[in-house]
């Protein structure tokens, strides 16, 4: 299975050195409750803050869909030429499928359900 990380391999091991799966549910030691975590702190030591992480990973899961997009579009266009009618026919059926996919991969979706 091909991945669509585009992180270096020295950032997935950062990334992954950083999370002890040990740790997990544990409380916080008192070194760790009184050192400072301030942003500079994090880069001055050459490490992201996890909440920039995420930000990193959603910024590139957007673009991956935009071109994901795009491609299905400009395909659609060429298939369907000049008949607007079919395209936008077409592509409301793609939407739906596209949201309706994302309404059942969404973890509210889970929740709202129960």
């Amino acid at each position: 299975m091909v991945s669509d990380d585009r992180r270096t391999a020295a950032e997935r091991f950062v990334a992954e050195s950083l999370e002890d799966p040990r740790s997990a549910g544990r409380p916080f030691s008192s070194r760790v409750r009184e050192s400072r975590r301030s942003l500079e702190d994090y880069l001055r030591a050459g490490l992201r803050p996890r909440w920039m992480e995420r930000l990193i990973e959603i910024e590139r899961g957007t673009k991956r869909e935009q071109r994901r997009l795009t491609k299905a579009y400009e395909q659609l266009r060429e298939e369907c030429g000049d008949d607007r009618r079919a395209f936008a026919r077409r592509w409301r059926a793609i939407d739906r499928q596209r949201r309706a996919k994302a309404a059942r991969s969404s973890p509210h979706a889970a929740r709202s359900a129960s």
